[in-house]
């Protein structure tokens, strides 16, 4: 039977037949889920070495504390990763090779070192080890948590995505946004069961609101250099979960609340939204991800443009 060509659908302009150009990636709330207890992991990592090398009184029952959480949220992780590769020997194939050139390949590796060093430095901390072994077990175990806690934005950055590839500067965004998350976890749980004194709490606050002021500036800064290629995020349904959630209940509000020198009612709200910020972060970029590859005329226009020096 032949088509009437009068009837036959002409394709928009600048796009492969209105067909994606791409494959959209089947990422999930397995995905999402690894990206935020991984970012929490890292973040609570590099806070508590931060409290070790302070060395106060408070500042070491501070930091048994979150050394603890990374141990439990990188022992999350594993299972929420090989839930998204569907059989752990995937998981296991990719610890016989190291292939520094893969993110995927080193990022197992890295939140591998980072699941084993967090829970032997929790370990040796609620032991009661002397403070040079618990110095040297968490600067030992910093290189992994800065990785961890970057890596997923080279990840993404290496895919042909518009969104994700779009700018080089996606990495600052998951490593400011996985101190600010880190950090907010040790906060919310101090609080909750008053450890350390409350100087060391309201210390612990500050360092959270460095955090967030940091990761709106990367926010910032990552939304003006992937311009055009953002607009995912700013359309429905994406837009009210980036710019309510991600931005507003994750950035915005918790660097607008109150301080207080005594602890209140925000020291524990500030933290959740944090928290809570930071997977509606996660939840945007990666389905944004999705609809930028089933934009033809984003991935055209994004070949299109000439690489960056």
């Amino acid at each position: 039977m032949q088509t009437d060509p009068k009837k036959a659908r002409t394709p928009a302009k600048n796009t492969y037949y209105d067909q994606p150009a791409i494959k959209p990636p089947d990422w999930g709330w397995a995905v999402i889920g690894y990206l935020w207890v991984g970012g929490i992991g890292a973040g609570a990592f590099v806070a508590s070495t931060l409290a070790t090398l302070r060395g106060g009184r408070g500042d070491r029952q501070i930091a048994k504390l979150g050394f603890s959480i990374s141990a439990v949220a990188m022992g999350a992780s594993a299972p929420l990763l090989i839930s998204h590769l569907g059989r752990p020997a995937r998981f296991h194939h990719m610890l016989r090779l190291f292939k520094p050139s893969s993110p995927m390949n080193a990022g197992v590796w890295g939140m591998t070192a980072l699941s084993g060093m967090s829970v032997l430095t929790a370990a040796a901390n609620l032991a009661g080890a002397g403070p040079l072994t618990r110095t040297i077990l968490a600067l030992a175990g910093l290189p992994a948590a800065l990785f961890v806690g970057t890596y997923t934005g080279v990840l993404l950055g290496h895919s042909s995505i518009p969104l994700w590839a779009a700018s080089p500067l996606l990495p600052a965004v998951f490593a400011s946004s996985a101190m600010a998350t880190g950090t907010a976890s040790i906060s919310l749980f101090a609080e909750i069961f008053s450890v350390g004194p409350t100087t060391a709490r309201k210390r612990l606050a500050a360092a959270e609101r460095m955090a967030s002021a940091a990761e709106a500036l990367a926010l910032a800064a990552w939304l003006k250099d992937t311009g055009e290629f953002a607009k995912p995020l700013f359309e429905p349904p994406l837009k009210d979960v980036f710019e309510r959630g991600a931005l507003g209940a994750g950035v915005a509000a918790p660097l607008a609340l109150p301080s207080t020198r005594s602890s209140s009612l925000w020291d524990v709200v500030k933290p959740m939204l944090v928290l809570a910020g930071g997977l509606a972060l996660r939840y945007a970029l990666i389905e944004g991800g999705r609809r930028s590859s089933k934009d033809p005329e984003a991935y055209l226009e994004f070949t299109s443009k000439p690489p960056r020096s």
